[in-house]
């Protein structure tokens, strides 16, 4: 699971970074694609492009594992370290530096329908575990209403 969650990761963020909506559609539980979309329309609508870079995934912690009405949630932790740009309509840019390598924390649970023949892993959610300087700006979304 482990391998295909740091996988997964840095094919989300690279696939969000650019725009990627087919690819995202894939991997997103559907609240979540609804809020990638959402970010990557409003971004274009704003003539910015996102360029990232995951340079290491330095660590992956499964920090909790839940069965409920079929889906197995399994809640990671990413600590990963990252150069993200973004830029303007006239290539200027608007925060980030290329030089810079950036640490990111963030919480991830994926999901697997249990009742699946299928191997298919969703993410369902996405949030901050720690505030960075800068990071690429993936939305923080699905979480369970309680």
């Amino acid at each position: 699971f482990a391998a295909g969650a740091e996988q997964a990761f840095q094919m989300i963020i690279e696939a969000f970074a650019n725009g990627d909506l087919e690819t995202l559609k894939d991997l997103l539980a559907d609240p979540v694609y609804q809020a990638f979309e959402k970010a990557i329309l409003d971004r274009r609508s704003r003539e910015e492009s996102v360029i990232t870079e995951i340079q290491s995934i330095d660590k992956l912690d499964i920090i909790e594992a839940a069965l409920k009405e079929n889906i197995l949630k399994i809640t990671v932790r990413f600590t990963a370290r990252e150069i993200c740009v973004i830029r303007d309509k006239d290539g200027e840019i608007v925060s980030g530096d290329p030089e810079k390598i950036t640490q990111m924390v963030d919480v991830w649970v994926f999901g697997r329908d249990m009742t699946s023949s299928g191997p298919e892993w969703y993410l369902y959610e996405t949030r901050d575990d720690e505030i960075e300087d800068h990071k690429t700006p993936v939305p923080e979304s699905g979480k369970d209403k309680k």
